[in-house]
């Protein structure tokens, strides 16, 4: 598995702690983003693809494609904006299947 590489000040004063993601907990450093703490999971595609359902990893990393979006405690985030605290359940966002699209099946 690669590692993802963390940034030396947030390693050296974070402590670890618990997050939920879609009902799986694992064990993150408090104070860094989402996105990085769930890759450094192994949890590498927070959103789907409505068409095919493949993964949509983190694309830009600063929150302009929003391809990180999540939902914590109920509230859709920019996971690479969002920094981890103790406790916070996320779910990965699943985007509905668009109604009457033509191209179904062709894609």
């Amino acid at each position: 598995m690669i590692g993802i590489a963390r940034p030396a000040t947030v390693l050296k004063e974070a402590s670890e702690v618990s997050i939920t993601v879609d009902g799986r907990e694992i064990r993150v450093l408090r104070g860094e983003t989402l996105v990085s703490a769930m890759l450094g999971a192994g949890i590498a595609a927070p959103q789907r693809n409505p068409k095919s359902g493949s993964g949509r990893g983190p694309f830009c990393m600063m929150g302009l494609c929003q391809d990180c979006r999540v939902q914590v405690d109920g509230r859709t985030v920019l996971g690479c904006l969002t920094l981890v605290e103790p406790g916070q359940r996320i779910s990965l966002i699943v985007p509905a299947k668009p109604q009457g699209d033509t191209l179904d099946g062709q894609l």
